[in-house]
């Protein structure tokens, strides 16, 4: 996982410890319920978000991890160049 993707998954991870808190901390005031009903509802779809984009993260760290260098992609291809002369050969 590269240097940026940490930084940023734990980044997430704060904001989401400080939204949780504030959720859980939330009070209601019968002058203020429609306004607290908006924050509360406003934290759940940061919270939801922080966890879309973090599994977003995660699965195109993962992607990239599974993909080929370009220079891996060449030994590969070497390999496999040799092993088709090689079993061409003994035929």
């Amino acid at each position: 996982m590269t240097s940026d993707h940490s930084e940023t998954l734990v980044q997430l991870g704060h904001a989401r410890k400080i939204l949780q808190s504030q959720l859980t901390h939330a009070e209601f005031d019968d002058k203020l319920t429609d306004s607290s009903i908006n924050t509360i509802s406003l934290i759940v779809r940061t919270l939801e978000k922080i966890d879309q984009l973090s599994r977003a993260l995660l699965k195109d760290q993962k992607t990239a991890d599974e993909e080929l260098s370009e220079e891996d992609f060449e030994k590969l291809k070497e390999k496999v160049e040799h092993l088709l002369k090689q079993a061409s050969q003994s035929r």
